[in-house]
C-alpha cells in the first residue's frame, strides 16, 4: 500500500512552482503583460491544488511579477515592469 502519494503538487511552492505558474501565464497571454488570466485555468494545466497556487501567487505579487483580483484570488496578469523576460 502507498501511502503519502498525492494526486497535486505539495502545498507550499517552490521557486519553480512560482516560474511554472508565470510561464503558463505568459504562454496563455502570449506574452502580453496586463491581460487577464484565470486562476482556475492555470492550476488546472499545472495540475495545482487552490492553496499551492494562492501561496505562489502570494509570492509572484511579493516579487512585483503579476497582479491578482479577487480573495481568493480568481484571476491573475502579468505586471508591465515585471523585471522577467517576456
Amino acid at each position: 500500500m502507498a501511502t503519502g502519494t498525492k494526486s497535486k503538487m505539495p502545498r507550499r511552492p517552490s521557486a519553480g512552482t512560482v516560474q511554472a505558474m508565470i510561464d503558463e501565464i505568459q504562454r496563455a497571454t502570449k506574452g502580453r503583460h496586463m491581460r487577464w488570466v484565470m486562476v482556475d485555468d492555470v492550476a488546472r494545466r499545472l495540475n495545482l491544488d487552490d492553496a499551492a497556487v494562492d501561496d505562489a501567487i502570494r509570492q509572484a505579487e511579493a516579487k512585483g511579477l503579476l497582479v491578482a483580483e479577487g480573495k481568493p484570488p480568481h484571476s491573475v496578469c502579468l505586471k508591465a515592469a515585471g523585471g522577467f523576460g517576456s
